[in-house]
């Protein structure tokens, strides 16, 4: 997994929730970036985004936190002017994105120009079959998913949308199998087949995803 500290950063179809004013950050406008995928019908993609974004306002009510205003948007036409946004932040969506590229490129455009970012995703495998594994088990578990990856190539895109990296962090994050699969309430039929390819894969993909007994393996 790797862990970004960047000048900005967005994605493609997006719940996007912002704060003004929020002391908490010590920010006037931040960006909160989710997402559901583009690839399911626009209609499903509006029904199930609204879902998000009004889950997102009845936690912040729980809170206490009454300053949250969700948007839903294609990433790659954001409904906001240049540098609008002081911070925006992105957590674990990226490789359902269609186009990171152009995501990116439009996250450049409404971060204001000193900016900040964090972006956090996992990313793809040094060994060729061992990220072929991965991906398999990725599409297998949420059928949205679309690539992990490398640290390479997100230092690219960055660079080539007009990022500037401050920090970079990686580590490995455990995936505790029964979990995994029940967040994405994943068919049982696709369960199968995941156990299925875990068993029959290599011993190098096996050490080098951490597959354990349970299917608990490591990415």
């Amino acid at each position: 997994m790797l862990r970004l500290h960047i000048a900005a950063l967005l994605p493609i179809k997006i719940v996007k929730v912002f704060f003004s004013k929020a002391q908490r950050f010590k920010l006037y406008k931040a960006s909160f970036i989710g997402m559901v995928p583009t690839s399911m019908p626009s209609n499903v993609w509006h029904r199930k985004n609204s879902f998000v974004a009004c889950l997102i306002s009845a936690v912040a009510a729980a809170h206490g936190v009454s300053n949250i205003t969700t948007t839903c948007a294609p990433a790659e036409k954001l409904p906001f002017e240049d540098g609008y946004f002081d911070a925006v932040f992105c957590r674990f969506t990226t490789h359902h994105w269609n186009d990171l590229v152009a995501g990116l490129r439009e996250a450049h455009r409404v971060l204001a120009p000193d900016g900040t970012a964090m972006f956090i995703d996992v990313t793809s495998r040094a060994l060729p079959t061992a990220d072929t594994w991965l991906q398999a088990l990725e599409l297998l578990r949420d059928v949205s998913h679309g690539r992990n990856y490398s640290c390479v190539e997100w230092e690219r895109m960055l660079k080539t949308v007009g990022f500037s990296i401050t920090e970079t962090m990686s580590h490995t994050l455990r995936m505790e199998f029964p979990s995994w699969v029940a967040r994405t309430k994943t068919p049982a039929l696709h369960i199968k087949a995941i156990r299925v390819l875990q068993d029959v894969a290599p011993d190098t993909v096996r050490t080098a995803l951490g597959i354990e007994p349970d299917g608990s393996f490591s990415r």
